[in-house]
């Protein structure tokens, strides 16, 4: 809790980040790399990670970029696997969803991102994941 007693997002995803046991899922257009690694620092050993993230020329290569070019660096460091929405894609992404164990998620209007997690308006939901079969 930081000392205005509103628990930032950030803080939020890092304790239930941490509460994963076998694979975490980020689907955010724009991922920090910074905000990355915090949200992540409190996992597991052997707890793997995917991060689905949009990497248009536009997201990386704006002032700011929306989308940090580190996260590749950040993944690859620690056996985490990406997985990039480009210009060549038909479809726009726009999803931010944080899934743990294929079991639970956070979903809402938070990015990954500094702004996202910490100074934005944002609300993260959490549900359970149900997946059927039909």
């Amino acid at each position: 809790m930081n000392t205005k007693g509103i628990e930032m997002l950030s803080e939020v995803l890092w304790e239930w980040f941490g509460r994963a046991e076998s694979e975490i899922l980020v689907i955010s257009p724009y991922v920090g790399e910074s905000a990355l690694r915090d949200c992540l620092s409190g996992i597991g050993l052997g707890v793997r990670v995917t991060v689905v993230c949009s990497w248009r020329t536009a997201n990386v290569t704006g002032e700011p970029p929306a989308t940090s070019i580190e996260i590749y660096h950040l993944c690859n460091e620690n056996g985490w696997t990406l997985r990039i929405e480009h210009d060549e894609s038909s479809r726009v992404m726009h999803l931010k969803a944080y899934v743990i164990d294929d079991k639970s998620a956070m979903v809402g209007s938070a990015n990954m991102t500094r702004a996202g997690l910490s100074t934005n308006i944002e609300a993260l939901i959490p549900s359970d994941v149900g997946f059927h079969q039909g």
